[in-house]
């Protein structure tokens, strides 16, 4: 009995020292007992060592991963606005209205000319040829057509979007000829606060006319009186969006009173006789 006790413990201490330490890897989880290999400990300390390392692991990781990445820089590109013409600048002479360019133009060509107005003054373009086939087109100084040539215009008229330069091109016809190019940008008139009417003192430049521009609503009475002459002179009225001409200066005039039809600017013009210079005083009154 004791002989065989003695040859099982053998038996048994050989099974051991034949299987050795359990080895723990990060790849696969230990398959045999634990409890038979009698080495529990071990394989704790093991596993709380490699549980260390993974949380390490993890938390390298989860630094790198919350790390924000660099943002690229974002450069704002500034619109590409139209290229606009190379332009002769008119320039009204002081007092005027008007600008008046007499130059001739060769067939299918074209040339430019650039004058600065105001937001919401009118502005009146006319282009006169013998042939009556010169035309004009209107840009704003950001290249926004007015007119486009397109339309193969002689003439414009329109209430001006913005304060700035506005570019005007000619462009010729089926055959060289002379052209003229009329701009007319009447001064407006805006009464004092309160008031229902206004003064103006001025003078007529190289014979031609001095222009007014007056915004009145329908129903309202309008005087105009023309005084203090230096020479002979009269007036026109007209409605600057109907069109209609109230007074004409061949009548000879300098007063003029009427109920107003409709709402909108009345353009009041001074028109010298024989292209006289003549100063004078503008009164208007409106009720």
């Amino acid at each position: 009995m004791n002989g065989t006790v003695r040859l099982s413990l053998c038996a048994l201490l050989l099974s051991v020292l034949a299987c050795g330490t359990l080895e723990i890897s990060v790849d696969r989880t230990p398959t045999p007992d634990v409890y038979s290999t009698g080495t529990l400990g071990a394989l704790q300390a093991q596993n709380a060592d490699l549980a260390t390392k993974i949380a390490a692991l993890n938390s390298t990781v989860s630094a790198v991963t919350n790390t924000p990445l660099p943002q690229p820089t974002r450069t704002t590109v500034p619109p590409t606005l139209p290229a606009l013409p190379a332009a002769t600048r008119i320039t009204f002479l002081n007092g005027a209205t008007v600008g008046v360019v007499n130059a001739p133009i060769q067939a299918a060509q074209s040339q430019s000319y650039v004058l600065k107005a105001l937001k919401a003054q009118p502005m009146f373009v006319f282009v006169g040829s013998a042939n009556n086939d010169v035309t004009v087109s209107i840009k704003t100084q950001d290249g926004t057509n007015i007119l486009s040539e397109a339309a193969r215009q002689t003439s414009w008229q329109g209430s001006l979007p913005q304060t700035g330069d506005y570019f005007l091109t000619i462009h010729g016809g089926a055959s060289t000829e002379n052209f003229s190019l009329t701009v007319t940008v009447p001064l407006r008139i805006v009464f004092a606060a309160g008031a229902v009417s206004g003064t103006v003192n001025g003078n007529t430049v190289a014979g031609y006319g001095v222009s007014y521009a007056l915004f009145a609503g329908k129903g309202q009475d309008m005087n105009v009186d023309l005084e203090n002459l230096s020479s002979k002179a009269s007036l026109s009225i007209y409605g600057f969006t109907d069109g209609q001409r109230y007074l004409r200066s061949d009548k000879g005039q300098t007063s003029f009173h009427f109920k107003l039809p409709s709402t909108q600017d009345y353009i009041i013009v001074v028109t010298p006789t024989v292209d006289n210079e003549v100063s004078f005083t503008l009164t208007i009154k409106i009720q």
